[in-house]
């Protein structure tokens, strides 16, 4: 055998041990993580596209990048509390992480309000949005506004164009709305308000059942809710555009489960909320 020959074989060896050794040393780093299980809490009801898509991509995300170690069990809408208490129920403890949106919490804090959108705003790409709200004076705000209620800040979701108008009567001109009982939250409430609609804000479970029984003429809801949430079934009118691009909710988490995290699962449990927009 030559020198060279023997100098490559050398080489290739020790590339192989290295790579065995790191295999190892991961593998054992993996393992010496503890094996944790949390509950998330959805406050959106089975057939919306955040908890039946976006969190369990979160979940399953999690689940591999920790080998299993650190699992997640998403629960729909009041199946741990209701989306209204969301708040207060995860500072306590009842679950370990939720997603919500600002309406749901107005009653704690108007200023939550501005977390879900303005009507007309939220035009800028998805991820220029992303950034705004992640990233910016505006997140650190929100996120000093969550802690003094006793919650973390995790980041925001994109829910898509809002709101989508299931009807069950015709709108054509903005006199329409004049006496129109329509379900919807935040600062779009406000506007349609102005319009001359009288407003509520049920859960989103809710919809379809009032929407046949005439209890609401119009509900809202992002554009899933057609299909999967039973609204296209009970309407009789889609009505369009929807009043901004980007409908935004916060995911939040109990503080003390959050600090007990390892590192390594706080960094995965932020690119999981990243994948989950892709």
């Amino acid at each position: 055998m030559t020198a060279i020959r023997k100098i490559t074989l050398s080489v290739l060896v020790l590339a192989i041990a290295v790579s065995f050794l790191a295999v190892c040393t991961t593998t054992a780093a993996a393992e010496e993580l503890p094996k944790i299980h949390w509950k998330f809490q959805s406050a959106f009801p089975a057939g919306d596209h955040e908890s039946e898509i976006a969190i369990p991509e979160r979940i399953e995300y999690i689940k591999k990048k920790t080998n299993g170690r650190f699992t997640i069990t998403r629960y729909y809408a009041g199946e741990i509390m209701p989306p209204e208490e969301m708040l207060p129920g995860i500072a306590a403890g009842l679950a370990e992480i939720g997603i919500t949106l600002g309406t749901y919490m107005t009653g704690i804090d108007k200023v939550f309000n501005l977390s879900s959108g303005l009507p007309g705003a939220g035009r800028a790409p998805i991820g220029d949005w992303y950034t705004f709200q992640t990233a910016s004076k505006w997140s650190i705000m929100m996120s000093e506004l969550l802690a003094k209620h006793g919650v973390t800040y995790l980041g925001w979701h994109d829910y898509g164009p809002y709101p989508i108008f299931c009807s069950r009567v015709p709108i054509r001109k903005l006199s329409d709305w004049k006496g129109v009982k329509v379900r919807v939250g935040g600062y779009s409430a406000k506007l349609l308000e102005a319009f001359g609609a009288s407003t509520t804000f049920i859960p989103g479970a809710e919809i379809a059942q009032a929407l046949t029984t005439g209890a609401i003429d119009v509900g809202t809801w992002s554009a899933e809710g057609i299909r999967d949430m039973g609204f296209g079934s009970v309407m009789d009118y889609l009505i369009l555009p929807p009043f901004m691009q980007h409908l935004g909710g916060v995911m939040i988490a109990n503080p003390k489960a959050w600090a007990k995290l390892p590192a390594e699962y706080k960094q995965i449990v932020r690119e999981a909320d990243v994948m989950a927009h892709l």
